[in-house]
């Protein structure tokens, strides 16, 4: 009897001990963001909704270009990934990984930062970031999702990165340094 009692107590404590709270864990989109320093000034955008912008199939002389961000009515920024083909897949992103990449504009694969301040559109300018100073990398993608969109399946990756730039409007140049994001970016299908 003894031995029994002692065995369903160390079940019922086993059980016990085995069963904890389960915590929720945001959801992946919970997690969208580009923070940077603006000439010293930390700056952090982070929302659960993302908007992306896209053109293929060679319509800018065989260039595609697929911009990632966040805009409502307290921010409009954006991170452009531009590649010279027809259209931008998942294997592209890959192949960026590790990459120091230039703002360029007539580079094989270039990015670049948009951000509206005080209602001006800074973005960054090949003329204002020599490389390899001022560069943007992409650390890691990872497949999110297959995704509908206007009728036609389009394949959704995580892209995490780095980067440092310069952004202008007219002759106003700011220094965009640390900076670090985690965007949604698709996979364009012309």
């Amino acid at each position: 009897m003894k031995a029994t009692f002692f065995f369903l107590s160390l079940l019922s404590l086993t059980l016990i001990s085995s069963c904890k709270k389960k915590e929720s864990t945001p959801t992946p989109v919970d997690e969208l963001y580009i923070s940077f320093k603006l000439d010293g000034v930390d700056k952090k955008f982070s929302t659960t909704s993302f908007t992306t912008n896209s053109n293929s199939g060679g319509v800018s002389g065989n260039l595609a270009y697929i911009s990632s961000g966040f805009f409502d009515l307290e921010k409009d920024i954006f991170i452009d990934f531009d590649i010279q083909k027809d259209s931008i897949v998942g294997a592209d992103y890959q192949a960026a990984v590790g990459q120091n990449i230039p703002v360029c504009d007539n580079c094989p694969i270039s990015m670049g930062l948009r951000y509206v301040i005080s209602g001006n559109d800074y973005n960054s300018s090949q003329s204002n970031n020599p490389f390899p100073a001022n560069y943007f990398k992409i650390n890691s993608v990872t497949f999110y999702r297959l995704n509908t969109t206007f009728g036609l399946n389009v394949k959704e990756y995580f892209i995490t990165g780095e980067f440092n730039t310069k952004i202008n409007y007219g002759t106003s140049i700011k220094n965009v340094t640390e900076g670090k994001f985690r965007l949604i970016f698709q996979e364009m299908i012309p």
